[in-house]
Formats: structure tokens, sequence, C-alpha cells
């Protein structure tokens, strides 16, 4: 069946980006800060979770299903550092922390092809102010026009829990009448993200892609094996 939309992650997928503790201690450092907080200061600050042995993303649960705020995430850094809004205003505080996310253009270019082909493209990330900086810097720098932005921080809800998946299915519906489970693809370098997408909608398709280690030609290949309209590789001699 042909594919007629792509939705995606963000992190790992088409941008780069760092460990959020490390980047607000990177944060701190910039700032002189009385204080430079250690992953457990930032635990006490109530800014992470204690690593409860999930190796994806349980220490950020907190900011990711929007539990703190960005606002209260800022005020929470600010009183573990010993910082005030007047050494570090918020409008820099976040300035600063979306310098970690760069785009992997390889990659980029393949969503442009997208773009131009009338593919719509929906991001959906577990995240928080960063996932929206992340889009909009794509789009900023590229010919890549996104269909709409699902952030879990900003929905309140976090992939794999079915109400994301159903949100971007309305959103996918609003592009594609008629939209068939088999006509959608889904992206992520987490694999149980895909694996949920594809038990979530039968016959839909997910792409275990993680553009950080993997060369951007295997997303390519995956896509055009999946029906979606690009051209063949080429033959390397």
């Amino acid at each position: 069946m042909k594919k007629r939309i792509v939705f995606l992650d963000a992190g790992r997928v088409f941008v780069t980006f760092g460990e959020r503790h490390e980047v607000l201690t990177r944060i701190a450092v910039v700032a002189h800060a009385p204080h430079v907080p250690t992953r457990e200061d930032l635990i006490q600050g109530g800014i992470l979770l204690e690593d409860r042995g999930d190796a994806l993303e349980g220490p950020y649960d907190l900011i990711d299903s929007g539990r703190v705020s960005w606002h209260e995430l800022y005020l929470k850094f600010l009183s573990v550092t010993g910082l005030d809004s007047g050494k570090l205003p918020e409008f820099r505080f976040w300035a600063t922390f979306c310098r970690h996310l760069e785009p992997i253009p390889e990659v980029v270019a393949i969503l442009e092809e997208l773009h131009t082909a009338g593919i719509p493209l929906v991001v959906i990330s577990n995240g928080e102010f960063g996932s929206l900086h992340a889009a909009d810097l794509v789009s900023f720098k590229y010919e890549v026009r996104w269909a709409d932005v699902i952030v879990s921080s900003l929905f309140g809800k976090k992939k794999p829990d079915p109400a994301i998946w159903n949100e971007a299915l309305r959103i996918g519906k609003e592009h594609v009448p008629y939209l068939k489970f088999g006509q959608m693809v889904y992206v992520d370098d987490v694999l149980r993200y895909c694996t949920a997408f594809e038990a979530h909608f039968p016959g839909a398709h997910a792409i275990n892609f993680d553009g950080t280690k993997q060369p951007a030609r295997v997303l390519r290949q995956a896509l055009h094996e999946l029906g979606v309209p690009f051209k063949p590789l080429l033959p390397s001699f």
C-alpha cells in the first residue's frame, strides 16, 4: 500500500542532542553559578528523577510528562545553582539550553525530499522546549515544513501511551482524509516505540533508525522499500 504520511521522532532521528543533566551542568558553568550541580543535586532539586533502571527516559519523566513546566524547570535550576534571574534571565537560559541540538544534514535532506513530494511530516517527541526548538530549527534552516509537532510535555502524555498515538492519527486524518493504517510510517531511534506504534496501528510500518549512528541511506532505503515516493538508490561501483 502506498505510504501517504510519515511520523517521526526528533532526537537521534533528525537532530543530535545531549543528555539534559549534562546540558544543565554546562549552563551553570557558562553562567558562573555559585554552585555547579551534580546529577544528584538535580534530583534533590526536583528537576530529575532517580534512575529507576529505565535506560531510556526515566529520569526525565517529570519534564517530558509536563509535571514540571518549562518555567518551573528554570526556577528550580536557579535554586540548585544559586543563580538569580538577574544573572541568568530565562530567555538566556533557554537559548543556551537549546544549543545542544544540531540538525543531521543528511537526514534532513531526506525530509526535504519528502516535503517536496507532498508527504505530510508529523513530529512525535517525548521532550520539552528543546523538541519544539529542534523542529523550528530544521524548518528555519532547511526546506522542511511540518504538518504538526506533538511534544509530550505540552500534550501531557508520553510515548508509548495510546493517547499520543491517537492524537497522531487525528492529525494525520486532517492532512490525509480517509487515512488507512497501512499508509502510515513511523521513524524512531527507540525500538519499543516502533513496536508500540505497529501494535496500536495494525498494518502500519515503523523504522527503527538512529541518525547519530546509522548513515542516512539506511533510512532512505527503508522508506523506499515501504513505498514512500523516493527514487531508488543507484548501485555503487
